[in-house]
């Protein structure tokens, strides 16, 4: 046998006589390691959120259950503060005797009136010899006239002094009543937290203390919580389900609206008071005068104006003899509002106290239960950690440099970030628009949103439209753009590769208030500066005008650059071939840049670029001269 076949068989033998080596860990068994260290490490975290969650709970009901005492006391004023209102307050006593003087002032005044007149007749019939007695009566029926009008007048002022008083009083319980009513909400939306969080501990806790991982956990035995028994927090819960609050308690907008309309009426009794008796008068003197065709037809005239203000005087009059009965029956609902804030409070008192008790004894159960478990996790996570790490270092020769955070697998590389253009604004994407479709509307945002860009046809001014040639070229416009789809028509899915052209007004108008306010608002007023007023006044084009945004109008601020376009500037023929031109480029070739938004070399309208310059100084505006100035050149 040749030394070379000796040495081989020697190998051989002591590689068949060697003990195995102990294979590499798979990359598979790595990763199964990890997955059980980061379970055990998410239970980890669940268990200090739960030890959290029972800390929170013990120091939230800490003073609950002395709170709705301290509002009971509040309610009970408060009923004593209404209660007196009710038997001594100008809504129950002033405002209704006010009713009854003015009542009894404006029956006096018209009896004024009347004796007025009748004294008149006297004297008009009197003979020579009654004559001075006549006139002495009606001296003093006028004289009884003006002091029941005094009268009236001072019962009108008292009646709304009387108004003013009961509105302060009833403003002030009504304050009363929302600040109670806002505590109890408060205090009962805490009360639903406290059996929210306390059912939501114990519902936690004990799914960790069951879960399959935890059992399997060395050195720990689970010990069955021994969770408190009753039904504290479910009676609290039932109570507060059963009492649902409005959500307008106390006294409601029409309310103030009925009283203010009150004191309206009120106040328009003065202008009547003046009123009627000057209509009367002259009624009186033109019944008594010549019998005339214009003088019958002027009488007439006259007694229907009486008429009718007699008509409205009755009924404001019957509006406040009504109306000065309201008043009391709204102090009366504050006193009902009261009561019911008060039975909702005095149920919170008598449940509070056992429901919190509970709570109080679920949250000790679960510091007692979460600490050993914890303390298991803790303990199992560490080894393994160490049994990941040396099987990783087996596997690989040397730990991640991050340790456990680079140990999962490694993620897809992220995108390259792209360094923004220079400029104090960031650039949009440009959209991949495929489409154009138009919209008419009638109001600043009722643009649809969504689509890849927004571009606005406008007017000097709507009154432009009676001159021909702006008519002319407006309607080539509205041709041109009602030729695309109508932007309703757009599914969702679409809209974003669709560029919307927006059209205030109708087919059939143009609503030039709209109009002006896209111009104000276009890039938070910039084109209001003096600048492009010059472009946009009387003495520049009368449009149309077109201007293109990458959003919608409302949504742009002054630093996002507009393209500017001005259709007067082209002869008519020309204007549907350069918006057809114009529509295409957007599509070919979008603006790339918000501070650099140009359109495509080769576009055949000039467009100007509008925005902030950059060191934010003021406006630029940067002419983009057309490569085609031949074909379409604007008129000098």
């Amino acid at each position: 046998m040749s030394a070379a076949r000796l040495a081989c068989g020697l190998g051989l033998l002591a590689a068949l006589l060697a003990p195995p080596a102990q294979a590499k860990p798979s990359e598979q068994q790595l990763e199964s390691r990890y997955q059980s260290l980061q379970q055990l490490r998410a239970l980890e975290r669940r268990a200090e959120q739960a030890q959290a969650g029972a800390q929170a709970l013990e120091g939230g009901s800490q003073g609950l259950v002395e709170q709705p005492a301290a509002l009971l006391q509040r309610a009970q004023a408060l009923r004593s503060r209404l209660l007196a209102q009710q038997q001594d307050s100008p809504c129950v006593q002033a405002l209704p005797q006010a009713q009854q003087r003015l009542s009894a002032g404006v029956q006096a005044w018209q009896a004024a009136l009347q004796a007025s007149y009748a004294a008149v007749q006297a004297v008009a019939a009197a003979r020579p010899g009654e004559l001075a007695q006549a006139g002495r009566s009606a001296d003093q029926a006028f004289d009884q006239r003006q002091a029941a009008e005094q009268a009236l007048s001072l019962a009108r002022k008292d009646w709304l002094a009387a108004l003013s008083q009961c509105r302060s009083q009833l403003a002030q319980g009504d304050g009363d009543v929302q600040d109670l009513s806002g505590s109890s909400r408060r205090l009962r939306e805490r009360a639903l937290a406290l059996t929210e969080s306390t059912q939501g501990l114990r519902a936690e806790t004990q799914d960790l203390l069951d879960q399959p991982l935890a059992k399997t956990l060395p050195g720990y035995q689970a010990r069955p919580a021994a969770w408190p028994q009753g039904r504290g927090l479910e009676d609290l819960r039932q109570a507060l389900a059963g009492q649902v609050p409005s959500e307008s308690l106390g006294l409601q907008p029409a309310d103030w609206s009925a009283l203010a309309e009150l004191n309206r009426q009120a106040q328009g009794l003065a202008p009547l008071q003046a009123l009627l008796p000057r209509l009367q008068d002259a009624l009186a003197y033109a019944s008594q005068a010549d019998k005339t065709v214009a003088g019958e037809a002027e009488a007439q005239a006259l007694g229907e104006r009486s008429q009718r203000a007699q008509q409205d005087l009755n009924q404001g009059l019957r509006s406040l003899q009504t109306g000065a009965q309201s008043p009391a029956a709204l102090l009366e609902r504050l006193l009902q509002t009261q009561q019911g804030l008060a039975a909702q409070l005095q149920l919170l008192a008598d449940k509070l106290p056992a429901a919190q008790q509970q709570a109080a004894a679920t949250a000790a159960q679960a510091r007692l239960s979460l600490p050993p478990l914890q303390a298991a996790l803790r303990e199992a996570g560490a080894r393994a950690q160490q049994a990941w790490a040396e099987a990783y270092l087996e596997q690989h020769g040397q730990l991640p440099g991050g340790g456990l955070a680079k140990a999962a697998p490694p993620p897809p590389p992220p995108p390259v970030p792209v360094a923004p253009p220079p400029g104090p604004t960031a650039a949009l994407a440009a959209p991949n628009l495929a489409d154009h479709a138009y919209q008419f509307f009638k109001e600043l945002g009722a643009e649809l949103p969504g689509f890849g860009a927004y571009s606005y046809l406008l007017l000097h001014s709507g009154s432009d439209l009676a001159k021909p040639d702006v008519a002319r070229r407006y309607a080539k416009v509205l041709a041109v753009l009602q030729r695309e789809r109508e932007a309703s028509t757009v599914a969702a899915s679409e809209a974003r590769q669709v560029h919307l052209f927006c059209l205030p007004g109708s087919a059939s108008s143009y609503a030039d208030d709209l109009g002006k306010q896209i111009l104000f608002r276009a890039q938070s007023g910039l084109l209001t500066r003096p600048e492009m007023k010059k472009r946009l006044g009387p003495k520049g084009g009368t449009g149309p005008f077109l201007i293109t945004l990458p959003l919608r109008l409302s949504e742009a601020r002054s630093s996002t650059p507009l393209l500017f376009v001005d259709l007067s500037l082209y002869p008519e023929d020309t204007v549907a071939d350069l918006l057809s031109s114009y529509m295409s480029d957007l599509l070919r070739d979008f603006p790339r840049e918000q501070l650099r938004w140009k359109p495509p070399l080769q576009q055949q309208v000039a467009l100007t670029m509008i925005g902030l310059s950059r060191d934010v100084s003021g406006l630029f505006m940067s002419v983009l001269p057309t490569a085609s100035a031949a074909e379409a050149r604007p008129r000098p």
